[in-house]
């Protein structure tokens, strides 16, 4: 994750807090990865959550030219969550994917939200 640009300020600034979680999604992650839709929404509401932009191909899409993809990390109840998701242009995202961080993402999350934190303060 090195060398990744951070955009947790801009995609703050952006987002409206209406987070679009499917039903297909919600069981997938909670069947597949024991996450929860209110983990979702917990993480998403992390005022120190690290925000990068997604740069895997496989989450492009022609059919949402205009939205973003982003990978975000924030903490739920004492564990690191990693969520990827859709940002469309009216602040709405879209959740593609969460999973509990693994060591290396959690020691990327630590490492850097108490830089968000230091800064929002």
């Amino acid at each position: 994750m090195k060398g990744i640009p951070f955009v947790s300020r801009s995609f703050s600034k952006k987002y409206s807090g209406n987070i679009i979680l499917t039903a297909d999604i919600q069981s997938k992650l909670r069947y597949q990865h024991s996450v929860h839709s209110q983990d979702v929404v917990t993480c998403m509401d992390d005022n120190c959550k690290v925000v990068v932009k997604n740069t895997h191909k496989k989450y492009t899409s022609l059919k949402y030219p205009d939205s973003k993809v982003y990978d975000i990390f924030g903490e739920v109840n004492g564990k690191v969550l990693f969520i990827v998701g859709r940002m469309f242009n009216d602040g709405n995202i879209y959740i593609i994917t969460a999973r509990w961080a693994e060591g290396n993402e959690s020691a990327f999350y630590y490492r850097n939200s108490e830089v968000m934190c230091i800064e929002k303060e």
